[in-house]
């Protein structure tokens, strides 16, 4: 199995506030280290491309999950997908080509997004509620009724790209 702690801008200048371990990605990837300590076989997933001011997602999660006690080995690091669409995507296609089953640990804002773009085998979790960063409030709401949206204008591919410019440049 594969618990994938979905990537969350953990990035604390541009919006961040409260300490660090009440933050949305800080309590979400606590709750997937929790399901992998249950799950002994388990492997965390860390999929992601995003970096801000030099800094990765990934480094930022890697050094975290390793200061929890997560040994290296415990660990997939994919340095791939820049937006939820793209993700989502990468993350089942490495479970199946592992034949490993996924679950995706998201943040309370970001689940209904990644529920919608989930296939039916995956499992989606959400954790118990962290502090949001304020700028994502607004977007992930929107985003709760624009994916769909997205994808009955067929503008899905459209809007991932924009996103991916973006990520790309620095910019959540």
């Amino acid at each position: 199995m594969f618990i994938f702690p979905f990537p969350k801008s953990p990035h604390h200048d541009g919006g961040r506030i409260g300490p660090v371990t009440m933050q949305d990605w800080y309590v979400n990837l606590r709750y997937a280290i929790e399901l992998h300590r249950h799950y002994r076989q388990s492997k965390l997933l860390i999929l992601t491309a995003f970096a801000q001011g030099g800094v990765s997602e990934a480094e930022i999660y890697i050094n975290t999950l390793r200061h929890a006690g997560i040994e290296r080995s415990d660990l997939e690091v994919v340095d791939e997908g820049f937006e939820t669409i793209g993700q989502v995507a990468a993350a089942e296609s490495i479970a199946k080509e592992k034949g490993r089953a996924l679950v995706i640990v998201s943040t309370l804002l970001h689940f209904p997004r990644i529920r919608y773009y989930a296939k039916s085998e995956t499992v989606v979790r959400t954790d118990p509620l962290g502090i949001p960063r304020l700028s994502e409030i607004p977007r992930d709401i929107l985003m709760m009724l624009g994916a769909p949206l997205f994808d009955i204008s067929g503008w899905r591919d459209r809007f991932a790209e924009l996103v991916i410019k973006r990520r790309r440049n620095g910019i959540l």
